[in-house]
């Protein structure tokens, strides 16, 4: 076996070894940098836990109405659903703005909660709608599972919703763990859940290790035999014929058995060593250099061309058509593109969304985390550029070199990671 850097643009990786140190050692409270939000904070298994638990704090029963934005994952719907509440849609732009005067409408007597949604660490003002929803009477609940570092450096520890939701593997090397963060404290909450489930967290370490060995002393041979593991596979699984709305990924809907548990301690561990100042940084640069990389590519449309200084992204979110044959071709080049909340939760009715439905079908989410470096960075924007070139959707000069800066001399990519191995 040798040593050699390969193209291997996966998801966050983490040895056996940091593992079980980080078992071993874990703390008995969340690190500071989630509890800056404010509030009581709750870890639970994971962000569809957080909601589930929240709507029994909220006591939303068969009856009650919750809004929901029309761009959804359907996680949260589900979530939503599985306590007997209703979720009714309301508006959500192309630009991924909230329609305030849709929400208005459409609250009524049964309305007990309004759930809001930041998008790939972008945050909506909430400052009308936190009003809106005081006035009438009604909870508000974010959701920063996709934006959980944006606004940290603004946050004067004041919640404006009642309750906020994290997830914790979209951004880490972890193998489970969400937070309920609540606005006022409630006894009794941490109660609600069960211990963690040994055989499950140890299962959803395997790709953790994999995608840490794929970093590490690989062959060619290791790497035909390992597989791919269901995130990575979420992505490309609606390329087969299907209706014109399939259904989401079957594991995205909600199991009582499955998702009502506690953070495990390999988790709270690994939280804890987590730099953030670096990890933020790393994902601005990524996020930046990408989307100058292929921002001449007429068929890619980035769905937003800024970043905010107080904005933290998750990944690099496009427009695209024929989205499904992108993901074929990064997938072949080792790229971990996501279809970004492909297929479409089932007993919602999607006619009057047509925005969403676009943004459902159309993005395609491209990786900026924490452990790629300038190699892996630049390989992506290559990657784009040749199958944009021979699909005729680049400019005559998709196949130029690419010239990516280094993010600062002083951090090499062996110590920008936020958990190492």
């Amino acid at each position: 076996m040798t040593t050699r850097r390969d193209h291997y643009c996966g998801g966050p990786g983490c040895g056996l070894g940091a593992m079980l140190a980080a078992g071993l050692r874990a703390p008995s409270l969340l690190p500071s940098w989630l509890q800056t939000r404010g509030g009581q904070v709750i870890p639970t298994n994971s962000g569809r836990t957080a909601i589930a638990l929240i709507a029994q704090i909220f006591e939303l029963a068969s009856g009650d109405e919750v809004l929901v934005p029309s761009y959804n994952c359907g996680t949260e719907i589900d979530a939503i659903i599985s306590t007997g509440a209703t979720p009714v849609p309301y508006r959500i732009t192309r630009e991924l703005s909230i329609d305030e005067a849709d929400i208005e409408l459409r609250i009524t007597s049964r309305t007990r909660a309004v759930y809001v949604t930041h998008y790939f660490g972008r945050c909506h003002d909430l400052d009308n709608l936190a009003a809106l929803c005081r006035q009438r009477g009604v909870k508000l609940i974010e959701d920063c599972a996709i934006s959980l570092f944006s606004g940290l450096r603004s946050c004067d520890d004041k919640m404006q919703a009642d309750a906020a939701i994290f997830s914790f593997p979209k951004w880490f090397a972890v193998p489970d763990g969400g937070a309920l963060v609540l606005k006022d404290d409630h006894q009794g909450v941490e109660t609600m859940l069960k211990p963690p489930s040994l055989p499950r967290v140890v299962r959803q370490c395997l790709p953790l290790l994999k995608s840490a060995a794929l970093r590490g002393r690989v062959s060619g041979r290791i790497l035909k035999r390992s597989g791919r593991n269901r995130k990575y596979d979420d992505a490309t699984s609606l390329q087969v014929p299907a209706p014109s709305r399939p259904d989401m990924p079957q594991h995205y809907y909600f199991d009582h058995h499955v998702h009502l548990h506690r953070m495990s301690r390999i988790t709270r561990g690994l939280l804890n060593r987590v730099q953030t100042g670096r990890l933020i940084e790393t994902r601005q640069h990524n996020w930046e250099q990408l989307r100058v990389g292929i921002s001449d590519i007429p068929a890619i449309q980035p769905l937003f061309n800024t970043l905010g200084e107080d904005e933290c992204p998750l990944v690099l979110p496009l427009m695209v058509n024929n989205r499904n044959r992108w993901l074929s071709e990064l997938h072949t080049r080792r790229i971990n593109a996501i279809g970004w909340w492909a297929g479409y939760y089932r007993d919602l009715s999607w006619d009057e969304f047509p925005e969403s439905c676009a943004l459902k079908d159309q993005v395609l989410a491209l990786p900026v985390h924490q452990e790629l470096g300038e190699f892996e960075i630049e390989h992506i924007v290559r990657s784009i550029c040749e199958i944009a070139y021979f699909c005729e959707e680049a400019p005559a000069n998709a196949n130029r070199l690419v010239d990516v800066k280094p993010l600062v001399s002083e951090f090499p990519q062996s110590q920008r990671m936020s958990v190492r191995s």
